[in-house]
């Protein structure tokens, strides 16, 4: 877990000049919920992170809303007086990504960052999704390998828009080259949405994303909501 939360802070620092909320990393430690609740112990999130990562990783709170905090590597220099530029903003482009009909999960696939020591899978059925595993895991037969020479990072192309317009191309492209019907791909209508999605989602999803940020869940809970998905 300590190399879990390491990777994804240095990667967030190096490619972002930005800190990963604890949020996420609560999203990503409760996979793997016997290995997080060992290691937890009892303690929150932060007071784990406080007491077996200290001088390798360090927590800030977001000044206008202590509640948002985030890691960064300990070693890098922080301006403590404009804390607000080391946390995650919306990215401009996604406007143009979401008009454009395609599946969330597929966008993120195309532009999240992939170790050099996994692999990415996406599956269609039952529903769209991708996950990134080891290089020597075994995947379903149906599952499609995405290169990594497909993602499109903000290192790639730093003006939002035009990155979004890239990675769109580039689904475009990976989708007639493995030889996928456009709405294999494609975005849940609205009906098809409410009936996969839980209660839980969909007032959250009424949120605005500042008020998302907000939210904060226990992580064994994250865990029983995790497993309660198709996997």
């Amino acid at each position: 877990m300590k190399d879990l939360i390491l990777r994804l802070a240095t990667e967030a620092w190096e490619q972002h000049r930005e800190g990963v909320l604890l949020a996420r990393l609560g999203s990503e430690i409760a996979k793997k919920p016997e290995i997080a609740k060992a290691a937890l112990g009892g303690r929150k999130l932060s007071a784990y992170i406080e007491d077996e990562l200290s001088g390798k990783i360090r927590i800030l709170a977001l000044p206008q809303n202590p509640i948002v905090t985030i890691a960064v590597p300990s070693a890098v220099t922080i301006d403590s007086a404009n804390l607000s530029q080391y946390f995650p903003r919306a990215d401009p482009g996604r406007k143009v990504a979401q008009a454009s009909g395609v599946s969330n999960a597929i966008l993120l696939a195309f532009s999240r960052p992939l170790a050099q020591d996994r692999k990415r899978a996406i599956t269609l059925s039952p529903l769209v999704r991708f996950e990134d595993l080891s290089t020597d895991a075994e995947i379903q037969q149906s599952a499609k390998v995405l290169d990594r020479g497909w993602i499109v990072l903000p290192s790639d192309e730093p003006d939002s828009n035009e990155r979004a317009r890239k990675i769109l191309s580039n689904i475009s492209a990976w989708r007639e080259a493995v030889g996928l019907d456009p709405r294999a791909i494609a975005a849940r209508s609205k009906s098809e949405s409410s009936l996969a999605r839980t209660v839980l989602e969909l007032l959250i999803s009424c949120l605005s994303e500042t008020d998302q940020r907000r939210i904060q869940i226990p992580l064994d809970l994250v865990a029983k909501l995790h497993n309660s998905q198709v996997r």
